[in-house]
């Protein structure tokens, strides 16, 4: 058990992972030196009960909602914010007003086809986040268009979609009144690594029941991820070992760790080098198959028995470099004080890299999230209210 200590000179960090399996948390500090430290991890985590704790209610806390691509859909899209006269300076008032009604008739114009992508029902799909970035004054690119006198004025809004059940599911941040950044695992991933890496490229993620690739392509507005699947398993390795050997899964579970320790005979360790480079042959052939290509960085929630580095065919193999990332953000972090397998903490830090890099964002975008907090707010308890009345 960890103790939950947390200095007065730090900015705090609560990560909140929220999946179909359940919910993790990741308690972290950053310090005036940029240090990141660690606090707590909770791998049963409850977003209820820590929001009644006195560190939520009574210190500042930057939470950070994350999910996966089946609670997440997202939409961008370029528009045009045509205000009433052109021959007077844009005011904050009148851009927000412009990107209200943007945003609303955006929302509802794609609500229909972010169901269908969510498998729920049009009217069950909630926006859960909006961005507006790449302004345009007659066609030519500035930061920030308020005062400004423009003709035309154009921008590119992202929206990001997801069900009401899941919405609800942060209720209690909407109970307290706490902002928090929300935003899908493989965009935050693609995003981190955007930091070292140029566009395009491509994030493959070897998990226990699939194994799905992410490709961020530049585009007209921004970028575009790409998904897909290779049709492979973490665990594949493990059921080669299982098959030719015939054993239960707790004692080929044994053997690949004693494997993976160097603690195993020699012939031993000579079939089981045969036959993982089968695996291997297996892996690589289901990679050339999906047309992945270019630079690929790979992660795996399982440590593989050989390292996947460097070029194989027209993939060219690299492990994500989470120090390199937050080294060029200006931060430092010692993992060996963080009691957390390194090969998973850049899925877990990436919501915090993107989080802290949208903190440089222009105001209008933090009155975008203010606001649809506030909206939230109305939503969760719409929900309730629906659910008594159907009791």
């Amino acid at each position: 058990m960890f103790t939950l200590w947390i200095p007065t000179r730090e900015e705090r960090y609560l990560i909140v992972e929220l999946s179909p399996r359940g919910e993790r948390g990741l308690l972290f500090g950053v310090n005036r030196d940029k240090y990141l430290l660690f606090r707590k991890a909770w791998d049963n985590f409850s977003l209820a009960t820590f929001a009644k704790s006195k560190n939520f209610l009574k210190k500042k806390l930057n939470v950070i909602v994350v999910t996966d691509e089946s609670a997440a859909y997202v939409v961008k899209i370029p528009v045009e914010l045509k205000q009433r006269s052109s021959k007077n300076p844009l005011t904050a008032g009148e851009l927000e007003n412009l990107l209200g009604q943007t945003v609303s008739r955006v929302f509802i114009q794609h609500r229909e086809s972010a169901g269908r992508a969510l498998g729920v029902n049009e009217v069950d799909t909630v926006l859960i986040g909006s961005r507006v970035f790449n302004f345009k004054i007659d066609g030519h690119h500035v930061v920030n268009p308020i005062g400004f006198a423009p003709k035309i004025l154009t921008a590119a809004i992202e929206l990001t979609f997801t069900s009401r059940n899941f919405f609800v599911r942060l209720k209690p941040l909407f109970e307290r009144h706490k902002e928090f950044f929300f935003t899908e695992s493989s965009r935050a991933e693609l995003f981190a690594l955007s930091k070292v890496q140029a566009a395009p490229f491509a994030l493959l993620s070897l998990e226990a029941e699939t194994s799905p690739f992410f490709i961020l392509t530049p585009v007209a507005v921004g970028h575009h991820i790409l998904r897909g699947n290779i049709g492979w398993s973490a665990d594949c390795f493990l059921d080669f070992l299982k098959g030719a050997w015939a054993v239960e899964e707790d004692v080929a579970e044994r053997i690949y760790g004693r494997y993976l320790d160097r603690r195993i005979g020699e012939g031993a360790g000579r079939s089981l080098l045969k036959l993982f480079r089968q695996g291997a042959g297996a892996l690589l052939g289901a990679i050339k198959k999906s047309r992945l290509k270019g630079t690929v960085f790979l992660k795996s929630s399982r440590e593989l028995p050989f390292p996947l580095s460097g070029r194989r065919g027209a993939v060219v193999f690299h492990e994500p470099p989470l120090h390199t990332i937050l080294h060029t953000m200006g931060f430092h972090v010692e993992f060996e004080n963080w009691p957390l397998l390194s090969r998973g903490l850049f899925s877990r830090l990436a919501p915090f890299i993107e989080f802290y890099a949208s903190n440089d964002d222009l105001e209008i975008n933090h009155w975008l999230r203010r606001r649809l907090h506030w909206l939230g707010a109305t939503v969760s308890n719409q929900k309730s209210h629906d659910t008594m009345m159907s009791g």
